[in-house]
């Protein structure tokens, strides 16, 4: 990823929300700290496509896919690609 400006990031994704929940994105540049690209608070279908700004001098990109919630409703995650 080094030299690029951003990085384009996309996945599907289903998501309902209900009550108390987060469902966010976050990149992890080069082993440092997470940094939210995203979150989610309404109902989300579909393929979503991020353009990651890549900090300069970056290397490697980890994505982290964080869910939060103890009810009955959901969120998925398929078919990421990076690139």
């Amino acid at each position: 990823m080094a030299g690029r400006g951003s990085v384009p990031v996309a996945f599907t994704t289903f998501y309902r929300p209900d009550g108390v929940q987060t469902a966010r994105v976050l990149a992890v540049w080069d082993g440092g700290t997470p940094v939210e690209v995203k979150s989610y608070t309404a109902d989300t279908n579909g393929r979503q496509r991020l353009d990651l700004a890549v900090p300069a001098g970056a290397s490697r990109l980890r994505l982290r896919f964080r869910y939060t919630g103890g009810n009955n409703w959901y969120w998925v995650v398929d078919d990421v690609r990076v690139g």
